[in-house]
């Protein structure tokens, strides 16, 4: 089977990238197969690197820095799991969450394999490592390599596929083997005849983050990492309760007691503890926040040890009852097999046909990262892949059992435009007036600011000077994007007031929808950060990058468009559709080049940041001002530079999978500006037919067609939804129906009078 795609495509630069790419593709599983599931194109080793090409890094990294990437677990797990059994190489090295799931793809050392990840550095419980020889209590690191367990790994043999991880341990000689249910991992470990072959636990090991302090050199700042040498356990214990068996539990700063209960095939020789650094064999039980055990045996060449580990947050009898409830009487390959077919049962939900394999690669580890970030109602969600992946039944019951909050989110958004939008969807089975109430209280009084928001119109810098306004942090930081974000939210509310016949909340909350309006610069045409007395800061850079301060892991470029409610007073507020349309362009092609790097600032295409989840609507504006065309060159240009089917695939953090949602979204040929509404705005298609099936009382298939789309073919010349000529670049989540299709003619020109009606 040919794996050159036949899209463009950008390999990693230089010779040592394009062999690790190579041997990437080789080792997709069953590619040579005739037959492919959509879950044999799933490769959670995609975005566990950095993607170093220079045009697209933002200025980063910063001096002293690590650059960021997609941050990823490319270890086992089932679907919607409490264990994700991950290799670890390691939480030190950079700051925040540059090294967030405790595995980078280019390290060389592999420390052990953890139970419970996350990729905010979190968690990072119950760590299993195979040995040879004699016991050490610590981890290797590359300036530790004595008196310490850990291995180089062989890079070729490295692989990962949903619900499985390979990789052979080189300093042991040990090959290891994992796959996971819902509450247990499995390691399958291939030993080298031995008279000590080991498998260590640590319970001194968890997911913790490395300080950093900025040094100010000639005016400009370097991070100084400063490693973070104390543990995040707190207190543990474990038990060796026969020469089968073992368990224990852990408790860490980054994560909740974790349980667990471990079974071994094969009759301990010898076993013992130890509780900091001192070894005492035999032991058969240690208790305190850095402990271990160990347990060994002789075994033949090629010999294999297999450990069952049960998983629970309630107690170790749950944990050994998880054990026996999912693989009791199992072998390892029928439990691989197993939560393989759970997840194509998933990915299935959205069948591509396509020749190109790279897309393929691209598009079902898209949908496996976005399912495993799991479902929320934040803005930035791909909700239309929300809901075909998971079903409208398992939407209606998570809109049940989840109460809203309330609260403001991380951008400045919150919840509302999420329950609006999944509203707008025909999503009602739930109690909406309570979800309203808790919306309602929230924006009155829970979010971050809202007191001054309400007071002022907008959220006021509260410094002094420009100086400190511009440099320190505070209680209203990231004032720009939130009084932008609660604007949205504003009109989310207002609008599901106005459906609930709440008429003074209704107009309350649409006249706050124009609050954006407040800090707008007309004689800049940028929306900047005001103090109490309503007057503009200055200096003002639209391209300067802010940490928190003003703009959260943004600029002014960034957040410029962050009326998504709004877009037509949008236009209108920077002089009409000519003149959106020119500054559009000027956004995707005006150099970033910063005097500060921001780490979480990259993949950058001009000033538009794809690394980041702040703008990557953005795109799609171009459909509002009568260009469509426009937008499709743009997305296709998005998706064929910024996703690659490699370790180096992801231009930033996946966050967790609105990256890669965006992208398999996109692929399909839409995504949303205002999830609010239930519209999807039209995009590039990239496959010749998809088949989405939909659940509920009329199942059935939604197609969608691209016909004579290539690399090449990228613009609609024409399209049709449900036998119906279509002229503007959206549709509603209504018109997705079973029967329904929605057909695009493609070309290699735009056609810049499709997409422009009302």
């Amino acid at each position: 089977m040919n794996l050159i795609s036949n899209r463009s495509f950008v390999l990693p630069k230089g010779i040592i990238g394009v062999v690790k790419f190579i041997i990437f593709i080789c080792y997709i599983p069953s590619v040579c197969a005739q037959s492919l599931e959509p879950v044999d194109y799933v490769n959670p080793l995609i975005g566990t690197a950095s993607m170093e090409d220079v045009e697209y890094l933002g200025n980063n990294p910063a001096p002293g820095e690590e650059l960021y990437y997609g941050c990823l677990i490319p270890g086992a797990m089932a679907p919607d799991a409490l264990v994700k059994l991950s290799p670890i190489s390691g939480w030190h090295g950079c700051c925040f969450h540059v090294r967030g799931s405790g595995y980078k793809n280019t390290d060389s050392l592999i420390i052990g394999f953890t139970h419970r990840n996350h990729v905010h550095n979190r968690y990072g419980n119950i760590l299993f490592i195979p040995t040879v020889g004699s016991i050490f209590t610590s981890p290797k690191t590359e300036t530790k390599q004595c008196n310490s367990y850990g291995s180089y790994k062989d890079f070729q043999t490295e692989k990962a596929t949903a619900g499985y991880y390979t990789v052979d341990l080189v300093d042991y000689g040990i090959k290891v083997e994992l796959t996971a249910t819902k509450n247990c991992g499995f390691h399958r470990y291939t030993f080298p005849q031995s008279n000590q072959a080991n498998i260590q636990i640590d319970l001194g090991i968890a997911a913790k983050m490395d300080n950093f302090e900025l040094l100010e050199k000639n005016g400009n700042y370097e991070a100084k990492i400063i490693p973070n040498l104390n543990s995040p356990v707190k207190d543990a214990r474990l038990q060796i309760l026969d020469s089968h068996t073992l368990a224990g539990w852990q408790l860490s700063n980054n994560s909740d007691t974790i349980f667990f209960y471990a079974e071994f095939n094969k009759a301990f020789l010898s076993s013992g503890t130890w509780k900091n650094d001192i070894v005492e064999p035999s032991s058969k039980s240690e208790s305190g926040s850095q402990i271990g055990a160990y347990v060994s045996f002789n075994t033949s060449e090629k010999e294999e040890i297999l450990v069952k580990v049960g998983v629970s947050l309630n107690s170790v009898d749950d944990a050994k009852i998880n054990m026996e409830k999912e693989l009791a009487g199992l072998d390892f390959d029928t439990v691989r097999n197993g939560t393989q077919q759970k997840w194509n049962n998933i990915l299935n939900n959205i069948e591509v046909t396509s020749s190109d394999e790279n897309d393929l690669i691209n598009f079902y580890t898209s949908l496996y990262r976005a399912y495993d970030g799991g479902f929320s109602l934040g803005w930035a969600r791909p909700i239309a892949v929300d809901i075909f992946l998971r079903g409208s039944k398992w939407i209606e019951d998570w809109l049940c059992q989840h109460p809203i909050s309330g609260r403001s989110g991380f951008w400045g958004p919150g919840e509302a435009a999420g329950v609006m939008g999944i509203y707008a969807r025909s999503f009602k089975n739930f109690d909406v007036d309570a979800a309203y109430a808790s919306l309602r209280a929230g924006a009155m009084e829970r979010w971050v600011g809202a007191e001054d928001y309400r007071k002022y119109g907008y959220l006021p810098g509260i410094y002094p000077t420009d100086s400190e306004f511009i440099s320190g942090r505070g209680p209203n930081c990231d004032i720009v994007n939130r009084t932008l974000g609660y604007a949205f939210d504003d009109f989310a509310i207002g609008t599901l007031a106005k459906i609930l016949g709440k008429e003074e909340d209704a107009d309350f909350f649409i006249k706050s929808s124009k609050n954006y309006k407040n800090l707008w610069d007309d004689s800049t045409k940028f929306f900047r950060p005001k103090r109490q007395d309503g007057t503009f800061v200055d200096p003002f850079d639209p391209a300067q990058p802010f940490a928190e301060q003003n703009y959260r892991e943004g600029t002014a470029w960034i957040y410029r468009w962050m009326v998504m409610h709004n877009v037509p007073e949008l236009i209108n507020m920077m002089g009409g559709n000519d003149a959106f349309i020119s500054e559009l362009d000027k956004f995707f092609s005006t150099p970033y080049n910063p005097n500060l790097a921001l780490r979480d600032i990259t993949g950058m295409i001009g000033q538009y940041c794809h690394g980041n989840e702040n703008d990557r609507y953005v795109p799609y504006y171009y459909n509002y001002a009568g260009a469509p065309w426009k937008t499709q060159e743009i997305v296709n240009k998005v998706m064929t530079l910024l996703h690659r089917p490699s370790p180096d695939g992801l231009c930033g953090m996946d966050d967790p999978g609105f990256l890669t949602g965006w992208y398999a979204s996109s692929a399909l040929g839409f995504y949303h500006v205002n999830p609010a509404t239930g519209y999807y705005d039209i995009g590039s298609p990239i496959f010749p037919k998809v088949k989405i099936h939909l659940d509920g009382p009329s199942e059935g298939f939604f197609v969608i067609e691209a016909h004579n789309v290539s690399d090449k073919n990228i613009y609609i010349q024409s399209a049709t939804l449900n036998g119906k000529n279509l002229n503007v670049p959206r549709f509603h989540h209504s018109d997705i129906k079973p029967g329904g299709n929605l057909i695009f003619e493609m070309g290699p020109l735009p056609n810049k009078e499709w997409g422009t009606g009302k």
